[in-house]
């Protein structure tokens, strides 16, 4: 029988990896009809998933993911393929949690920029000496 193992390392924090766990785990039952089975952890949370023709389990930590799965007779025909699918979503799911960071990031900072200006414009208006006007 086939193996595959995937390893990722990540810098996410467990929370953060647990989401991207969680949208794996969704996306497994959605799309290929997998049963799952999470259990929680305090450092780490291990995922069973099961399907006919496959089986194996995630370990999700802090630092990393890690995939073992075990492939059967007819499915196994198709391992390089099975693991650069897997391989392809695990790295997506990886990536979006820093793109959002990233963004979220650029809105805090643009937002702080604009808070500054304002605040500076409002300081700027108090100082200038109102002019007259003429009639």
């Amino acid at each position: 029988m086939p193996d595959i193992h995937i390893r990722r390392e990540h810098d996410l924090g467990l929370e953060a990896a647990r989401t991207v766990a969680q949208r794996w785990m969704d996306d497994a039952r959605d799309r290929l009809g997998m049963s799952c089975q999470c259990d929680t952890g305090e450092a780490a949370d291990t995922i069973r998933f099961e399907r006919a023709g496959a089986s194996g389990v995630v370990e999700v930590s802090g630092q990393r993911f890690e995939l073992r799965a075990r492939l059967g007779f007819l499915l196994g025909a198709f391992s390089e393929r099975i693991e650069q699918e897997i391989t392809r979503n695990l790295d997506e799911l990886l990536s979006r949690p820093r793109a959002e960071q990233r963004l979220r990031g650029r809105r805090q900072r643009g937002g702080q920029r604009r808070r500054v200006h304002l605040l500076w414009a409002l300081e700027h208006r108090r100082q200038r000496r109102p002019h007259a006007r003429r009639v």
